[in-house]
């Protein structure tokens, strides 16, 4: 749905089973929202839920901002390959919810996603992470991501239950050493995987090696 740069209000019960897209301005629900397995793609422009917003097993992603406290049992998708979303109110994650951030670039929501909350992030389910741009070609070990941050966080990850675990891509790429504080999410510390050429060749390197032990020791 594609709104002017005003207000665009809905003053009845609204259900969702659809797409729906604020392209401009803001999309605003004035009465109870009901998402039953629809998508809310903010892309550029912003929705507000004056009773929430709860999106089910449905999908929420974009560049904009949401206004009103929201809970996520599917997928939540910051960006548009990347950018940023807000969540002006608390965000809750349900176990269920998956979330996922793109890297394309080291400037945060614009060359990787970011999630800003104004309120209380309340984390669960499980994090990906998603190379985009080829990225991973340029990444750096010293490059460091902060993916939310808000007022206060709490939870963590059912894939990453605490501070200083790694987090592999989503393409096997590399992974990163995942840091929960109480306000924020980040990433450090990368460490690419070898392609099979490098694989094969430190295999290589290993059996000349070991021949030339085995032969010392057999004369």
């Amino acid at each position: 749905m594609k709104n002017s740069n005003s207000t665009t209000s809905i003053q009845i019960p609204f259900t969702n089973t659809g797409n729906l897209l604020a392209q401009a301005g803001t999309l605003a629900f004035a009465s109870t929202f009901t998402n039953t397995g629809g998508s809310l793609t903010a892309a550029g422009g912003n929705f507000s839920f004056s009773g929430g917003l709860n999106v089910g097993t449905g999908t929420l992603g974009g560049t904009g901002t949401i206004t009103g406290n929201v809970t996520a049992g599917g997928l939540v998708s910051p960006g548009n390959s990347p950018g940023q979303l807000t969540i002006a109110g608390n965000l809750t994650l349900l176990n269920t919810s998956t979330t996922l951030f793109e890297l394309g670039g080291t400037t945060q929501g614009t060359g990787y996603d970011f999630l800003n909350v104004t309120g209380t992030a309340a984390l669960d389910g499980t994090l990906q992470l998603k190379f985009v741009n080829n990225f991973a070609s340029t990444v750096q070990p010293t490059d460091t991501f902060t993916l939310l941050t808000a007022a206060s966080r709490t939870g963590t990850f059912t894939n990453l239950p605490t501070s200083g675990l790694r987090l592999f891509t989503t393409d096997g790429l590399g992974s990163f050493e995942v840091s929960f504080s109480s306000t924020s999410l980040s990433l450090a510390n990368f460490v690419p995987v070898p392609e099979p050429s490098t694989w094969a060749l430190l295999i290589t390197g290993t059996l000349l090696v070991v021949v030339q032990l085995r032969r010392r020791c057999h004369p």
